[in-house]
């Protein structure tokens, strides 16, 4: 039996796709996996990248307890830099790396104070040079676009992924970009995991809401991200709008709106019964939320009556030169259909997304009739899934062996 492992995750909000691709791939491959809270001693542990101190000391205590133990490695983050002993991770540029130096050397100084279960740690001298650096530290992540926990997260993972790197069997990534940043670090073998769309998922979600011709973005913001969604919200102020027009934020507005809306689809004896509606229909485009969710993407494709039928992906920074396929899987099998601002060929999955690159591009595509959009997303999940099933068989025989 085969055990993926989730005790090294905070929560498992960040990591939730990773757990289900990794379900979904075991059950193509007809192999049995169960999930488990804790390292099981003599058997595989699949472990998702996200190591503490803490951790790192379990996996070493268990395996010298159970030399039979297995571990095989998940990875989830690019890595960028290798030398002198240490790593980093998703650095792009050179502001960045200078950055991740000084968190490195913090988090050398202040360890993993966040698991210090149950104890007093703001008492605790590290707590307090912790403290003290703090306000330095978030100044300069936030002028390379990143923030204070970010770097110090990543800080901390690189660092003890350092600490265990030839405790693994084999290795895998469900992004072929993300693998091969690791070409030279691991001794062992590395292999690429396919992704699986549920199509069922995919068109159940589809079913929850009316569709608009409209966009949302629902990724972590950052200060790129921003620029840009300010932009396309300006730009497409007069074209199909990003966000809500401001009549909708007044309520008297909202309601006198609303009561137009209906009058004009009651309108059969003049304007005809399908034209009244087709009319209505389109005034109502000016409801759809902000370009910007401030909650989960699932939870919204599940509560709304009315939803946009596009999901953006913008990358992180200016120089960030990856797609995000878990952002992409998401999008899709929550009823959307996924766009990438830019142009991206790290994963197959590019291929299923559509790739805007300005606002003409993006114009040009919300005139689009929806439902042609929709068939031609199909198709597309279709031919991506099957190549995608065959790639499998060649992971299987990795697992089996340890299995």
């Amino acid at each position: 039996m085969v055990y993926l492992v989730v005790s090294n995750h905070v929560s498992l909000s960040g990591v939730w796709e990773q757990i289900e691709t990794i379900l979904r791939a075991f059950k193509a491959m007809g192999l049995p996996i169960s999930i488990s809270s804790r390292i099981k001693p003599g058997v595989t542990n699949i472990i998702i990248e996200d190591f503490n101190s803490f951790f790192v000391e379990e996996m070493t205590s268990v395996k010298i307890r159970n030399p039979n133990t297995q571990y095989v490695l998940c990875l989830t983050e690019y890595l960028t830099g290798n030398s002198g002993g240490a790593i980093n991770l998703n650095c792009f540029s050179k502001k960045s790396k200078f950055t991740r130096k000084l968190y490195d050397w913090e988090y050398y100084v202040c360890g993993d104070k966040y698991n210090l279960f149950m104890s007093r740690v703001e008492k605790e001298p590290r707590s307090q040079v912790r403290g003290s650096l703090a306000p330095l530290l978030t100044a300069i992540a936030e002028w390379t676009a990143s923030s204070y926990s970010q770097e110090l997260m990543l800080a901390r993972r690189a660092a003890c992924l350092n600490k265990v790197k030839n405790l693994f069997s084999f290795c895998f990534a469900t992004t072929n970009a993300v693998l091969n940043s690791y070409e030279n670090y691991f001794d062992c073998e590395l292999v690429y995991l396919p992704i699986v769309i549920d199509p069922h998922r995919t068109e159940r979600n589809r079913r929850k809401s009316k569709k608009h011709s409209s966009v949302i973005f629902s990724g972590r913001m950052t200060a790129y991200r921003n620029k840009i969604l300010s932009e396309l919200g300006q730009k497409m102020l007069n074209a199909y709008p990003l966000e809500g027009g401001p009549s909708w934020r007044e309520e008297f507005l909202l309601n006198d709106t609303e009561f137009k809306i209906e009058r004009l689809r009651s309108e059969v004896e003049m304007l005809g019964t399908e034209t009244s509606k087709t009319l209505a229909a389109e005034l109502e485009i000016t409801q759809l939320a902000s370009v910007n969710l401030s909650r989960n993407l699932y939870n919204y494709s599940q509560e709304e009556k009315k939803t946009s039928t596009y999901e953006i992906y913008i990358p992180q920074a200016v120089n960030w030169p990856y797609s995000s396929p878990n952002r992409t899987l998401l999008s899709i099998e929550s009823g959307f259909i996924p766009l990438d601002y830019g142009i991206f060929s790290d994963h197959e999955l590019n291929k299923v997304a559509i790739s805007v690159e300005d606002v003409d591009d993006l114009s040009t595509l919300l005139t689009q009739d929806i439902e042609k959009n929709f068939i031609e997303l199909d198709k597309k999940i279709t031919s991506y899934n099957e190549a995608q099933k065959n790639a499998l068989q060649k992971v299987k025989g990795f697992f089996d062996p340890l299995g």
